[in-house]
């Protein structure tokens, strides 16, 4: 019985760490969002767009498992700002394309960078201890 308490007491320390180490990664996500002026969902279109080419508002929408009209506020917003370009398709008008301009490209990097490079939930970790928790991380994503 003594066993089955420790288990549950370990248990909640670990789903603990991860909220608190989850919140940190957030806090650092949107700090990087703050700094280029993107809400969550232009950051995420800029991400997963191709920086070298376009592709349609569906096969973006379908990267982000939501429904093409979702998207449409937010790359208004960065068509507006110069970072992205909506055409027709050219084999079916009824298909819009998006595209990231030179800007765009350039604000994908700066913002992948901040995000990526050095999070500081990862920051004090030698290589090899990033290395064991990308695997044990991959272990839990199943």
């Amino acid at each position: 019985m003594g066993e089955q308490g420790s288990q549950d007491e370990l248990v909640e320390e670990i789903s603990s760490l991860f909220n608190r180490v989850s919140f940190r990664l957030k806090d650092h996500q949107f700090a990087c969002l703050d700094r280029f002026k993107l809400n969550p969902i232009q950051a995420n279109a800029l991400w997963r767009m191709d920086p070298r080419g376009s592709l349609s508002v569906g096969a973006l929408a379908d990267r982000f498992w939501a429904d093409a009209s979702n998207l449409s506020v937010a790359l208004e917003a960065l068509e507006k700002r110069g970072l992205v370009t909506r055409r027709p398709a050219a084999h079916d008008r009824r298909v819009r394309t998006v595209r990231l301009t030179a800007e765009g490209r350039a604000l994908r990097r700066r913002l992948m960078a901040c995000l990526f490079d050095e999070p500081p939930v990862v920051a004090g970790l030698s290589r090899r201890e990033r290395l064991a928790l990308r695997d044990l991380l991959a272990k839990l994503d199943v």
